[in-house]
């Protein structure tokens, strides 16, 4: 059951894809993947992965807190860099051991 309280990533994604006057077809090619998967997002039958999320956020010209504006706000206030870096650089922010 949805949560009717917050609006969800795909209604997000749907109206940030809509005020900047592009198609479904036009997202999906520019984000590299399905106009039949961009739809599945946006009425949230499915969640997109972080790489997803990320060529959609490239497509679109947008850093995350467009998409992620409660997290942003909550977590990093204005620092939309830290955010950027921490999840979708593919490189940890700190020192883990791993390479």
């Amino acid at each position: 059951m949805r949560k009717a309280s917050k609006m969800g990533f795909g209604r997000r994604l749907r109206e940030l894809r809509e005020s900047l006057d592009i198609t479904q077809a036009e997202l999906a090619d520019a984000a590299s993947m399905d106009q039949s998967l961009l739809s599945k997002y946006e009425r949230e039958d499915v969640s997109p992965s972080w790489l997803q999320i990320e060529r959609l956020l490239e497509a679109l010209g947008q850093s995350p807190c467009a998409l992620f504006p409660d997290e942003c706000a909550a977590h990093l206030g204005d620092d939309q860099g830290f955010f950027t870096i921490r999840f979708f650089s593919g490189r940890p922010t700190e020192p883990s051991g791993m390479d």
